[in-house]
């Protein structure tokens, strides 16, 4: 499945995530990230405010994707999900504190921008 990407600003991509984020949709979208942060995508956005159910794996792939960016001196934010149940898990497993989220898309941009 190919992740719906679009450009916000020279090396920034936007990927936006919906519906599940668990092991089995974990294994497509991690190579597609490490791809594009690979190919000059630096800083990525990750919109995952239309994601309903986010698992272990789903979180492994965020902090793989996080830490790649990093090595390629660049980072990741996310756009705060909507669903309930994502912003419990990102909340009890402290990831709301590891990672920069912005509830919009443009709050997002601009953060790499300051």
């Amino acid at each position: 499945m190919p992740l719906n990407v679009n450009d916000a600003q020279f090396t920034i991509k936007v990927v936006n995530l919906s519906g599940r984020v668990d092991a089995f949709k974990a294994k497509e979208i991690r190579p597609e990230l490490i791809h594009l942060i690979d190919e000059g995508a630096s800083d990525l956005i990750l919109d995952i405010s239309s994601v309903e159910f986010l698992d272990s794996a789903g979180l492994a792939v965020l902090v793989a994707a996080m830490k790649h960016a990093r090595s390629h001196n660049g980072d990741v934010r996310l756009v705060k999900p909507q669903a309930d149940v994502v912003i419990r898990i990102l909340e009890l497993t402290k990831f709301n504190q590891v990672f920069r989220m912005f509830d919009t898309l443009q709050e997002a941009v601009a953060s790499f921008k300051s």
